[in-house]
């Protein structure tokens, strides 16, 4: 059996290793059954949709909005299922790009921004290869939402999120005219959203080459906090990620990483 060093820093595209793992019978139940569950928070809660009163104005607007409380009906397994082999089928056989810096959607698909500059200068194709990844795993995962956020929190403690004077150089310019711990703050949520810590826990699997539904353990996690970033040169908020794992959420991590589809 290979080494957790022999395994670590896979050579090859990272979009591929991810649609071999969504192929896998058992990490592809895992996925449907989370959007099932989704799907029956959504129900039972229904949702919010907003009501334009175009008869009516307020200051600075053409309209009044107004809402109402809406019944959601939940898509099936079959439903989602079919969903999921339409978005993997698309994802497989074409990329959308972009040519400027930015990173935006096009109707539902990922689009990769081939015009991205890190610090001022072209990414490695390795780079792009994990951005692509990234890209389209929130595409086939679409972990959006209240109860995405509470399925994946126990695996972390936000409040261990520590930020260095060399993490705040590299954000302050991503935020300007923005007090430090605003920035500290609007970071952290977003980290800690339930779509994103799920595609850092997939460039993790990445990087060590998995294809199926290998096991992620104690072993690959710190073999990870030490090399992943250097190895890689990946950093797309991985180190206060990391920091966010402590011993006491560290089992619970485990547990999601690998029971959530990844």
């Amino acid at each position: 059996m290979e080494s957790i060093a022999q395994q670590a820093n896979h050579e090859g595209n990272d979009s591929l290793l991810l649609f071999q793992r969504l192929s896998h019978p058992a990490i592809r139940g895992q996925l449907i059954n989370l959007l099932l569950d989704g799907e029956k928070d959504h129900a039972s809660r229904g949702h919010l949709e907003p009501i334009k009163d175009l008869t009516s104005k307020t200051k600075g607007s053409s309209v009044d909005v107004n809402f109402k409380h809406v019944q959601y009906q939940a898509k099936t397994y079959e439903q989602l299922e079919r969903e999921f082999s339409g978005r993997l089928d698309a994802a497989q056989t074409s990329t959308p790009v972009e040519t400027s810096r930015k990173m935006p959607r096009l109707n539902g698909r990922e689009v990769i921004p081939i015009g991205f500059l890190l610090r001022g200068e072209k990414p490695s194709t390795e780079y792009m290869s994990a951005v692509e990844a990234h890209e389209k795993g929130h595409y086939l995962r679409p972990y959006f939402g209240r109860f995405f956020d509470s399925h994946f929190a126990p695996g972390f403690d936000s409040a261990s999120i520590t930020y260095s004077e060399e993490d705040m150089a590299w954000l302050r310019p991503k935020n300007p005219n923005v007090a430090d711990t605003v920035i500290e703050e609007m970071t952290t949520a977003y980290l800690m959203r339930g779509g994103e810590i799920a595609e850092r826990m997939s460039q993790l699997k990445n990087y060590f080459g998995m294809r199926g539904n290998e096991k992620f353990t104690a072993a690959h996690l710190a073999y990870a906090r030490e090399h992943y970033v250097p190895d890689t040169g990946i950093d797309n908020g991985m180190g206060l990620f990391f920091r966010a794992i402590t011993p006491k959420t560290q089992k619970e991590f485990l547990r999601l990483v690998n029971s959530s589809g990844i």
